[in-house]
């Protein structure tokens, strides 16, 4: 593409510049002088510079103007509407994006250069993602990777059920695919339609599941208040992907709320060991180790969170609720001493 790209530009250039060199040329050839002699008149006017300037000017005022693509080839026109497109990307340029992909509809480009544009849009959360992705599909209609792209863009600009709506109509035409299905899946757990994901994550084989499938199963089955058929599904992603943090959480959470303190701390744990919201969790592990009548590994837990005065408050606020008195006037005291106390 590069290559071809110079070379168009540089035909480009020479059929601009090689009229304007004729036309001088031919201007030079009816004035050459004969055997060598030459007209004092003539030397006059090229001494004064005027008749040839005004000669020039009018030779020049014949030559039409016109737009730099209306001259263009089919394949040039092409090229020139993605140079346009890449140039917006480069400048991150958001109108100029939007122009030159009105432009790019006529060109018959991949669907990843499509896909480029609108993943740059999407990681700028920009609304925009969805007019260009709308451009896209009526050139690529049935691309996977752009009707995937185009639903999360949907769902991430508050328009849930049209990403919804969009998969189901896909799904019918490509009943088979797999992507759909698992998008078609998310889509309904974001937006909280839990029955309906939870029957499609059912129709995935043990081979065909991710971590993220499990995951998603998991949130289906909590949206629907089953959290401890929930569980199964959170292990076996955090097997087989460690650091998956938001299926920790979710774990964590569950097994808090079921009374397995021991275990929800073990969770919270290698959470903190992850550095995910460290404040959150350093709170979550206080609040569990007072539960288990154990303030001094609370305190412990709360050196782990962050030395700020409001998150110290709030742990010696903890430790009054749970009546552990002495721990809260220490932690207090140190706070005072300090000196950044309200």
């Amino acid at each position: 593409m590069k290559r071809k790209t110079i070379a168009l530009l540089c035909a480009l250039t020479l059929s601009v510049t090689a009229p304007l060199f004729l036309l001088g040329c031919g201007g030079c050839a009816g004035n050459k002088p004969q055997n060598g002699q030459t007209s004092d008149r003539a030397g006059e006017e090229f001494a004064a510079g005027e008749k040839p300037a005004r000669a020039q000017s009018a030779s020049l005022q014949d030559v039409p103007v016109r737009s730099v693509e209306s001259g263009l080839s089919p394949n040039a026109q092409s090229t020139y509407a993605y140079l346009l497109y890449t140039q917006a990307l480069l400048a991150e340029d958001e109108a100029a994006l939007l122009q030159a992909a009105s432009l790019l509809k006529a060109s018959p480009v991949p669907a990843k250069i499509w896909m480029e544009g609108g993943v740059w849009l999407m990681s700028r959360k920009s609304p925009n993602a969805v007019i260009l992705l709308e451009q896209a599909l009526s050139v690529w209609p049935e691309d996977m990777s752009l009707n995937l792209l185009y639903a999360e863009a949907l769902l991430e600009h508050g328009m849930p059920e049209r990403g919804v709506e969009l998969m189901r109509a896909y799904l019918q035409k490509h009943p088979d695919s797999l992507d759909a299905r698992l998008e078609l899946a998310l889509l309904l757990v974001k937006s909280k339609q839990f029955p309906e994901a939870e029957k499609l994550l059912n129709s995935v084989g043990a081979r065909q599941r991710s971590p993220l499938v499990d995951y998603y199963h998991a949130r289906a089955l909590i949206g629907m208040e089953r959290s401890n058929e929930a569980i199964p599904y959170l292990q076996k992603a955090i097997r087989e992907m460690p650091d998956f943090v938001e299926a920790l959480a979710e774990l964590a959470f569950i097994c808090e709320q079921r009374g397995d303190l021991r275990e929800a701390r073990n969770v919270y744990e290698k959470l903190m060991r992850l550095n995910f919201s460290t404040q959150d969790v350093a709170l979550r592990l206080v609040n569990i180790s007072l539960r288990l009548k154990q303030p001094e590994k609370a305190l412990q837990y709360m050196r782990l969170g962050p030395a700020t005065v409001p998150f110290k408050l709030t742990v010696a606020s903890m430790f009054m609720e749970s009546r552990h008195y002495l721990q809260a006037e220490n932690l207090l005291k140190q706070i005072v001493a300090d000196g950044d106390a309200p």
